[in-house]
């Protein structure tokens, strides 16, 4: 779009402040018609308008991680399902680690607890004889009072004893508990159906890493793909936002999916830029991993608004927002105010009415 001169802004700026009506309207000189330039006039129309950004984006499939929690154990199996391309359903073992030191801990707290429990039945009987003797006593001289407190005194030691022997074996019975629950974490298997795409370079016996990734797997299924862009700055999208993607002129209706707290962090982290994830709201039929796609945002839209081309639009910073209507065969220059704008249209909040006839630069 050509922009007037300035030459042509101070003359019109002299002559609206020498001599325009309050209507806020004015004569304007003649338009500077530049050389390969050529001027139209176009209607005021009401129409929808879309306010889209564009972004190239790819079609990605959602991997996850495997990895060992209990560090200090050697690599027992691991199975790669070769034979079936890598291929594994959920539920599949992928790998498994030497029990032999759990298992060796389990043993030995479980006779722990045993000698535990022969240790505490023994001294149980020894002292509830000393309590049957003591209340014999006292039974015996019922004036005594010092047999009767004595009898009592060994009755609430032997109580005060096996409750304490109680909170002792319950506390050893939690600590064989936990080492039993480990277990649990000596077993990766597979998360969903899908297919291995890296395994670390381990071999069974080697030492495990805790937390240190062992297995990659990808989920191949159209509930795994996903669309990812990747960008110098993130995008903001809203939850009122309209966003497709095109493919082979083929549209995909996406839900924008916000990243955890934990996932920003460990971009930022990484001195890296968080990507924008999308994810399809259908299945996407015909859609493979690593497809470059055109992702279309459509972040505002009016419906049934005044509209005029963007080239009729002119703009300076003394004045504003401007066009030139014709009235009376004359060009004149009229303030507006916009509202949504795209490459093609602007939206005339004030200003203009419909039908009437705005200057286009063509």
């Amino acid at each position: 779009m050509k922009r007037i001169s300035v030459f042509f802004l101070s003359i019109l700026i002299g002559t609206l402040a020498a001599g325009c009506a309050g209507s806020g309207a004015a004569a304007a000189p003649e338009l500077a018609r530049p050389v390969g330039v050529m001027l139209d006039t176009e209607k005021v129309t009401r129409r929808n308008v879309e306010t889209i950004d564009q972004y190239r984006a790819s079609v990605r499939i959602e991997t996850e991680e495997l990895f060992f929690t209990e560090g200090g154990m050697r690599l027992e199996t691991l199975n790669l399902y070769e034979g079936n391309d890598f291929r594994v359903s959920k539920g599949d073992v992928l790998a498994e680690l030497n029990t032999e030191a759990i298992d060796k801990q389990i043993e030995e707290k479980n006779k722990y607890i045993e000698s535990l429990v022969r240790e505490y039945d023994h001294a149980n009987v020894i002292a509830r004889y000393d309590v049957e003797i003591a209340e014999l006593r006292a039974s015996r001289e019922p004036d005594n009072e010092a047999l009767r407190i004595n009898a009592e005194k060994l009755r609430l030691r032997l109580s005060h004893a096996m409750e304490l022997q109680g909170m002792e074996i319950k506390w050893q019975e939690e600590l064989l508990a936990d080492i039993v629950k480990r277990l649990d974490v000596t077993v990766l298997t597979a998360p969903f159906d899908g297919r291995i795409v890296f395994v670390d370079y381990v071999s069974p016996g080697d030492w495990i890493q805790p937390y240190r990734p062992l297995i990659y797997i990808a989920d191949e299924s159209p509930g795994g793909m996903f669309v990812e862009y990747t960008g110098t700055e993130s995008l903001r999208v809203a939850s009122t936002a309209r966003v497709v993607g095109v493919i082979d002129g083929k549209e995909h209706r996406l839900s924008y999916e916000e990243l955890s707290r934990e996932e920003i962090l460990s971009y930022v982290f990484d001195n890296r830029t968080p990507p924008s994830r999308f994810t399809f709201v259908d299945e996407p039929a015909g859609v493979s991993p690593g497809t470059f796609i055109s992702l279309i945002i459509t972040r505002n839209s009016a419906e049934g608004v005044l509209t005029i081309p963007v080239n009729s639009l002119f703009t300076a910073p003394e004045l504003g927002n401007y066009v030139y209507v014709v009235e009376n065969g004359q060009k004149i220059l009229r303030m507006v105010k916009i509202g949504l704008k795209n490459p093609a249209y602007v939206e005339i909040t004030e200003g203009l009415e419909e039908g009437e006839d705005v200057f286009v630069q063509q």
